[in-house]
């Protein structure tokens, strides 16, 4: 169960992460030559916004995996000084 929980996360990332990436890239594939702001093609922005977009995606993706651990971390509970006096 946990091994298709983690494929199922993976793939959804990496969808997220190509849709983002699309997003940026696609206007500039769209535009007729001679459209928008350069006639000679997309502007000189979609390259590193798509990069920007990228680095994203895969920072997110490495951060926000699934931790491997079987045992659970358990939760201190931090004690006021009257707590431990009680003790």
């Amino acid at each position: 169960m946990q091994l298709i929980r983690t494929a199922l996360a993976r793939i959804v990332t990496a969808a997220t992460a190509a849709c983002a990436l699309l997003w940026a890239v696609v206007p500039a594939w769209a535009q007729e030559e001679g459209e928008g702001l350069g006639a000679d093609g997309p502007g000189p922005w979609v390259l590193p916004y798509a990069l920007v977009i990228l680095g994203i995606g895969l920072g997110l993706m490495a951060i926000l995996r699934p931790g491997k651990r079987r045992d659970r971390p358990q939760v201190d509970r931090w004690q006021t000084k009257e707590e431990e006096e009680e003790e």
